[in-house]
């Protein structure tokens, strides 16, 4: 089964991307267009979630970010953007 350019294959099924799959691209185009260096999460508890859980709640964040449904409350004193 090979995979084509508009994410199906030769036998017509659609490839969906993992929650974890998308965050990834996500930060590799922030790295690039924005200067992102560096992102961390602290998941407290690791046996009471799934990768994939969290990186699909930061996909929500950060879409909803993008779509200006956020609004800055502070900003954290190590905030840095490269140059």
């Amino acid at each position: 089964m090979n995979a084509d350019p508009d994410g199906g294959n030769e036998e017509g099924l659609t490839m969906t991307k993992t929650e974890r799959e998308t965050l990834l691209e996500r930060f590799q185009r922030m790295k690039a267009q924005e200067g992102l260096v560096d992102i961390k999460f602290h998941l407290g508890q690791v046996s009471e979630t799934t990768t994939e859980a969290v990186c699909g709640q930061v996909n929500k964040l950060l879409d909803k970010v993008a779509d200006g449904k956020v609004q800055m409350l502070s900003k954290w004193s190590d905030l840095r953007r490269a140059a």
